[in-house]
């Protein structure tokens, strides 16, 4: 019995040290975290060149398997994964390099390093910033470089080409790669939109470029449909060049503003005034007639000619010269005028004599009225000469003003705007030397055209006016408040003004109706918006700054040639400027920039937004921002040299030696008292038989 109970207590006791043990065995064997150290191979490396970068990490586990992401910090761009296994050692390496990663040469360079669960920042020494290079070709760059080498040179005009013109494109090509990357000679090959063809051969052109921001002229010879629309016209340029010992090939894309028609619309072509060198001309007197115009479209009008019509051998005829004049080209928003040389017939009666005016470009024309006050035989006198010239009414001028809250503004617009109100004053004059008019009744309506029906209509009045009596070369002045339809596409709109009057010639009374027809350019109010800038902060000096601002188009016209620069102070950028295009009406994007801060301080920087309105005006906007770059603190001491932690005890830890040590000394203590106990109650045993002897 003794045995069993003696067994019985070793069995409880072992497992006690069994359980303690497996208890132990459980734990972590690693009581530190990982070592992380970055080597870079070769030793010193700019940018632009091939490398390798070897990570050693320590403090890992024998067969132990971990994932290490690897992101770049500062002028290093890129990012890695991959997953390692420790060796009986507990070490592990990783190499990575120029496969995925990038040095712009812009500043501090470090690896953000997670290896499991566990993350730090590791500094890798060796790269320094390059000086630019003045040889023609550098060595040892990366086969792809970041972003496109070839770009558009900035601040270049939006170029244009009327329809069914032959023309010589021109555009200026640069080197906007940065430091050290030149792409040398270059194939650029051009894609044209549908109603745009080439006037040669061939689309391909080799250019070299071998400097940062040289220019090259790129030279398309176009021609541009007869029947092509007016709008914007993308075009496609590739460019193939060999860089780090590949080919490399980007595009880019250069819109083209293509006028249709005859390359003038309507209204740009304007007859602005004429003068006389007389208040009155005699009969059978020369005189001077000046006709002065205006090139009121942002495009050069080529072979433009003035006609003078409505002349007749008994009456006005050109005296010493021909009817029509060739003016040849009128710049963009330039004025021009014409001089003819009249001679007045001996036998016209007194009264004005009406000449018609036109000026001609392609297929477009605008015209005018010009009145000749004659003094000659009285109308009817000797019962011979024709009857007396009707009176005229003519709009002399007019002008628009924008009306805000029910005020009129001083200020006289060149346009007015969709969805608001304006008032048009005429200025109107009967232009007859003798006859008065009476009763005459004014007609302002808008103008139908092929895509509307008008666009204008009174705002809180009625379009028809009456006059009483207006005499002879006076004039008079009405005014009319109209309400432009607020979703009127950008253009030129007409508006007919219509006059019906009486007047008594050759003591008979006649009723005259006329009309003329004026216009009004009509723009949409520009709603491109902007949001604040978006950016988070502070930083730690040698992470990168990712500011981002938002934008959207609320207007009912698209805005074109949209493009995004970065400027400010104490950062880098390897993309300063992009290119976004033309933005539709109703939709938005945004843009992020990637900041390398120079030092710790203030960032201080600015988005500066430029594109054209749907009028060709060229406008920007600018959105600032600031944050704070602070000192970087490292998580572990910075050294140029591998860091290793002390070699992790794989063994039973000492701690774990005295709890077995404490379990065998139970387990002893217990069978001690177990065999005392034991004795004992053999000895009681004992004596009892020896009483029961005796």
């Amino acid at each position: 019995m003794t045995r069993n109970i003696i067994k019985r207590s070793i069995s409880i006791a072992v497992c006690l040290c069994m359980t303690f043990i497996l208890m132990l065995t459980a734990l972590p064997a690693r009581a530190a975290g990982y070592s992380v150290s970055a080597e870079l191979i070769p030793g010193s490396v700019a940018a632009g060149e091939r490398f390798v970068i070897r990570l050693e990490i320590g403090g890992g586990t024998a067969g132990e398997t971990a994932d290490v992401t690897v992101e770049g910090i500062g002028g290093l761009s890129g990012s890695d994964s991959a997953e390692v296994t420790f060796d009986e050692n507990g070490s592990a390496s990783f190499s990575t390099g120029s496969e995925d990663f990038s040095y712009s040469g812009s500043g501090s360079t470090s690896l953000y390093v997670t290896v499991g669960n566990e993350s730090r920042t590791v500094r890798v020494s060796g790269f320094v910033k390059n000086e630019e290079s003045d040889s023609e070709e550098d060595e040892d760059l990366p086969v792809q470089p970041l972003g496109n080498l070839i770009g558009i040179k900035e601040g270049t005009p939006l170029p244009e080409i009327k329809a069914g013109e032959s023309k010589l494109l021109r555009i200026p090509l640069a080197n906007v790669g940065g430091r050290g990357r030149y792409a040398g000679k270059t194939r650029i090959t051009a894609s044209l939109p549908a109603g745009i063809y080439f006037n040669s051969a061939t689309s391909t052109q080799e250019l070299n470029f071998t400097r940062t921001g040289e220019d090259q002229m790129l030279e398309l010879p176009l021609i541009a449909d007869s029947g092509a629309d007016s709008g914007i016209y993308p075009i496609t340029l590739t460019s193939c060049y060999q860089y780090g010992g590949a080919e490399v090939e980007e595009t880019m894309q250069v819109n083209l503003k293509v006028i249709g028609g005859s390359g003038v619309s309507e209204g740009e072509l304007l007859i602005t005034e004429y003068t006389l060198d007389r208040d009155l001309v005699k009969a059978g007197e020369n005189f001077k007639l000046t006709v002065y115009i205006r090139n009121g479209s942002s495009v050069s009008c080529e072979n433009v000619k003035m006609l003078l019509d409505g002349l007749a051998t008994s009456g006005i005829t050109v005296d010493g010269g021909m009817d029509i004049q060739n003016i040849g080209t009128i710049a963009a928003g330039a004025p021009a005028s014409v001089t003819w040389n009249l001679l007045a017939a001996e036998d016209m009666v007194s009264g004005n004599q009406m000449l018609d005016v036109s000026v001609l470009c392609g297929d477009t024309a605008a015209s005018a009225k010009v009145f000749v006050p004659v003094e000659g035989k009285p109308a009817g006198s000797d019962g011979e000469g024709p009857a007396a010239s009707k009176p005229r009414v003519v709009i002399d001028s007019y002008t628009f003003r924008n009306v805000i809250d029910g005020i009129v503004s001083e200020e006289i617009p060149s346009s007015v705007e969709g969805g608001k109100t304006f008032r048009l004053t005429l200025n109107l004059k009967n232009t007859s030397s003798f006859a008065a008019i009476e009763n005459l009744k004014m007609t302002v309506s808008s103008a139908a055209d092929d895509a509307t029906g008008g666009v204008f209509t009174p705002a809180n009045s009625s379009n028809t006016f009456f006059i009483a009596n207006v005499g002879a070369g006076q004039t008079f002045t009405e005014a009319i408040d109209l309400l432009v339809k607020a979703d009127a596409p950008p253009k030129s709109y007409g508006l007919e003004v219509a006059v019906s009057y009486e007047a008594v010639l050759d003591d008979e009374r006649v009723t005259i109706d006329d009309r003329e027809t004026i216009t009004i350019p009509v723009t949409q109010p520009d709603r491109f918006e902007v949001e604040e800038v978006n950016v988070w902060g502070p930083v730690m000096y040698g992470e990168t700054l990712f500011p981002s601002i938002s934008f959207v188009n609320k207007g009912k016209s698209s805005i074109y040639n949209l493009s995004i620069r970065v400027e400010g102070e104490n950062f880098t950028t390897g993309e300063p400027t992009v290119y976004i295009g033309n933005v539709e009406s109703g939709s938005g994007d945004y843009y992020e920039a990637n900041l390398n801060p120079e030092m710790p301080g203030m960032v201080e920087g600015r988005f500066i937004l430029s594109y054209e309105d749907a009028a060709g005006n060229l406008r920007e906007l600018e959105r600032s921002f600031s944050v704070e770059v602070q000192e970087m603190i490292w998580d572990e001491p910075v050294i140029d040299e591998p860091v290793m932690m002390e070699p992790e005890q794989t063994g039973m830890p000492l701690w774990g030696w005295i709890l077995i040590g404490v379990g065998g000394a139970a387990v002893i203590v217990i069978a001690v008292v177990v065999i005392r106990k034991a004795k004992k109650k053999k000895a009681a045993a004992a004596l009892e038989d020896d009483d029961y002897d005796d």
